[in-house]
């Protein structure tokens, strides 16, 4: 398959274009196809090399200043991580952008509302493939085990001892973390799809008796929540909670009309506060619009009234308060660099565009205003918004690094979990939306890394952030001025091992990414967007009733099976992935009812599914994937190691102690923190070229006559549970901490063996709470190793 160079990367090492795929990104900084990757102070832009290198010595003097004036010499990573501070700003962990961007910085000014696209016809732009309501699908084989343990987990069971949850002041109580008065509605929002998907009835009685104090609780103004002067109307929090009662709404007939009325009660208000400039010019609200719009588009679709007018008039006054994503997302404006290079007082000016939460749910925010206004260039926008964040501020686990505040690439740097369940709802959502098949591989490949490895086994503790390298997770008193809003416990796993948010917040990302495994595809059609273990029932535009279960292993193994039942002749469409082996033609490894490679499938490379004309009555249709071993580069001459949609990460042991106490009131002794410690080397340089999958079971506890197609554990992301594991050969080298995490990765010149060749086995990111996930390359062949 045609890939493209990671801008990630200032290796010149050569990379097989079969057994890399990066994401795709336009930017004109990134190599194509084909072409040299840029080296350390090498630019693309900006006129011969000697202009380039007398600015990058007026960019060095004007930071070394700055960071004189501001205090920040402990962002160049002093003690001898680097040979010095001058080393760290002349081998930058990824080619920065012309320096004027720190210090000239300006958000685009939004053109006036008269200037702006309008709306025509109050109609939407339709989905490429139509989300279908909660309680349509339903998880199966391994992602079932999840969410049942989930749901007898910390998620299932916060309202029992959480005060910020059954004594919030949502449901007249008087507990709460913060002002935002979002704990509440975080936790419905997520709860729903737990309890719904799952048909749990003791989940189910939570939601309703919370749902019913809030919509008794809405004012004769319109307004839902606790607040009782406009003067502390704080708008963000609805947003949650309306997600929570959209799908409870597609859930429970019973609740339909009454959230329904609800929701269009609201929607004169909300106008006039947003019109009237009466809602205050507060952060979260004005970064995270996008979900109130989604919410009033399903209101627009589903249940329209006679104030469909009125509610695009509110997703237009919704998108003039907001903060200018577009203007962010531009060239000239967007920061193409490590912001720990920035002063501070610039990037906390920025904060609400930084700040990786506000990151995650912003990506879908020009998809959104799309839908309505129907602005071409908000296409374009929305492709650059993932392609620049995954490229510039990405982990390998597919999520964004931002300890609060996304900061570049370096792998001692954290990415929150209410980031990554965001950013899967985003990413899901944008697929959907625009069909880039690119969009439903990020989707996945944050699901089955990303999440899974900052929970505990049986899902009662998550962590604050997860760093890419981490070879421990516990308390660090050292972590002052390594993070930028994070305390010591931020990598320990416990309820609230930092701030509460992420403890109410993450029980929606598997709910929501079930919900985003299938969708309406044409007329006729129903197609399998995101591969997994899910059902699903529903009735096609064409009145074509529809069954079908997917039997798989996925992500591990790699064959889906499916039994489909259909009152008609339907197309079922399966999305194929790009990591896919180009050799390996899209429409060969099926069997329909029997018969190998039938006639009639094709393939549309645009979404890269693969559709089938599926008969009457029922059928049994296998599809069998191709997936390769491959590598992505990151920042430093590091790599990143894969195979289909897993990320492998080195495995250097792990052992756990518990603090015999919960870090919340009330909670059970099941919950109490963990803190994780690794038992072997982290300081390893792995040959690339001695990399190899193997698709079993490797631990010695585990019959090897298993197979992983047709057998997975339960708890699944436990410590060498995952059956397949990935090979190869290294050697430690010199690898210092920086407060008492690893360095940044050691540049190519720096690194030589100091001890004899070991044998490397990585195993599955999700299942790895001590891991070294980015590694420095090494050539064996050519290294002489060092006592």
């Amino acid at each position: 398959m045609g890939s493209r160079l990671d801008p990630r990367s200032n290796d010149d090492m050569p990379l097989d274009p079969e057994k890399t795929t990066v994401w795709v990104s336009e930017h004109p900084d990134v190599p194509q196809q084909g072409q040299p990757s840029l080296q350390n102070g090498q630019r693309r832009q900006g006129g011969s090399g000697a202009i380039s290198k007398f600015r990058h010595g007026i960019w060095l003097a004007i930071l070394e200043a700055s960071f004189v004036i501001f205090g920040f010499y402990g962002i160049l990573r002093q003690g001898g991580v680097l040979d010095s501070a001058r080393d760290w700003l002349t081998h930058p962990t990824v080619i920065p952008k012309e320096p004027i961007h720190a210090f000239g910085y300006q958000i685009k000014v939004k053109e006036p509302r008269s200037n702006v696209p309008t709306f025509s016809n109050n109609s939407l732009v339709p989905f490429t493939f139509t989300p279908l309501p909660l309680g349509s699908i339903k998880p199966e084989g391994w992602l079932k085990d999840q969410m049942v343990t989930m749901a007898n987990g910390l998620a299932g069971h916060e309202a029992d001892f959480l005060s910020y949850v059954n004594d919030n002041p949502w449901v007249g109580g008087d507990s709460d973390y913060s002002s935002l008065h979002e704990a509440l509605p975080y936790w419905h929002n997520g709860l729903v799809g737990i309890a719904y998907t799952l048909d749990d009835d003791r989940l189910k009685s939570q939601v309703l008796n919370v749902t019913n104090i809030v919509l008794k609780g809405q004012r004769d103004d319109g307004w839902i929540g606790p607040e009782t002067t406009y003067d502390s109307n704080d708008l963000w929090g609805r947003f949650p909670m309306m997600l929570g009662l959209m799908q409870l709404a597609e859930a429970d007939p019973s609740m339909t009309q009454p959230i329904v009325s609800a929701i269009h009660k609201f929607v004169p208000l909300m106008n006039t506060l947003l019109h009237d400039g009466k809602s205050p010019d507060e952060t979260w609200g004005r970064a995270r619009y996008g979900d109130m719009s989604l919410v009033l588009q399903w209101l627009v679709t589903y249940h329209p009234s006679n104030d469909t007018t009125l509610i695009f008039d509110t997703m237009a006054a919704l998108q003039d308060w907001a903060i200018d994503w577009p203007g962010f997302y531009s060239e000239g404006s967007y920061p193409f660099v490590d912001l720990d290079l920035w002063p501070e007082e610039l990037t906390t000016t920025l904060f609400p565009y930084l700040h990786g939460v506000n990151v995650a749910q912003g990506l879908k925010a020009s998809g959104v205003d799309y839908r309505y206004n129907k602005n071409q260039s908000l296409i374009q926008t929305s492709m650059d918004a993932i392609n620049w964040t995954i490229s510039y501020h990405g982990a390998p686990s597919g999520t964004i690094l931002g300890d609060e505040r996304i900061s570049g690439l370096n792998p001692d740097r954290g990415s929150e979990l209410c980031t990554t369940v965001e950013a899967m709802y985003s990413v899901s959502y944008l697929h959907q939306l625009f069909g880039n098949p690119a969009h439903a591989d990020l989707a996945e490949r944050i699901t089955y890394n990303a999440m899974p490895v900052m929970l505990t086994p049986d899902l009662w503790d998550h962590q604050y952030i997860a760093l890419p390298n981490q070879p421990w997770a516990r308390r660090n008193p050292q972590s002052g001025g390594l993070w930028w809003n994070v305390g010591p416990n931020g990598t320990a796993f416990g309820v609230i091992p930092n701030y509460p948010c992420c403890g109410v917040n993450h029980p929606q990302g598997y709910p929501k990414f079930l919900q985003a495994t299938y969708a309406l595809s044409g007329q006729n059609g129903l197609a399998q967007t995101l591969l997994a273990p899910a059902s699903v029932n529903t009735t096609l535009a064409s009145g074509t009733d529809v069954s079908i279960t997917c039997d798989t292993t996925y992500p591990f193994g790699q064959i889906l099976t499916y039994s489909i039942s259909a009152s008609k002749a339907f197309t079922f469409s399966i999305r194929v992935p790009q990591w896919t082996s180009s050799s390996v033609n899209p429409t060969s490894n099926l069997t329909l009812n029997g018969m190998t490679n039938p006639q009639g499938p094709s393939y549309d490379p645009a979404t890269s599914m693969l559709s089938i004309p599926i008969p009457s009555g029922n059928s049994n249709l296998l599809y069998g994937l191709a997936p390769t071993l491959y590598t992505e580069p990151r920042a430093n001459d590091s790599l990143a190691i894969y195979h289909g949609s897993i990320l492998y990460a080195l495995d250097i042991g792990e052992s756990y102690v518990t603090t015999a106490m919960p870090d919340a009131a009330g909670a059970p002794m099941i919950a109490d923190s963990v803190y994780y410690n690794s038992s072997g080397p982290w300081n390893i340089a792995v040959d690339p070229s001695t990399l190899e999958w193997h698709p079993g079971f490797s631990n010695s506890t585990t019959s090897s006559n298993l197979d992983p197609e047709t057998y997975l554990p339960n708890p699944l992301w436990d410590y060498q549970a995952p059956p397949s594991f990935v090979t190869g050969k290294g050697c430690q080298i010199k690898w210092p901490l920086f407060h008492n995490v690893p360095a940044p990765v050691p540049l190519k010149g720096n690194r030589s063996c100091i001890g004899g060749e070991v044998d490397l086995v990585f195993r599955p990111y999700g299942s790895m709470r001590t891991r070294m996930s980015e590694l420095p390359t090494i050539d064996l062949t050519a290294t002489n190793t060092t006592a």
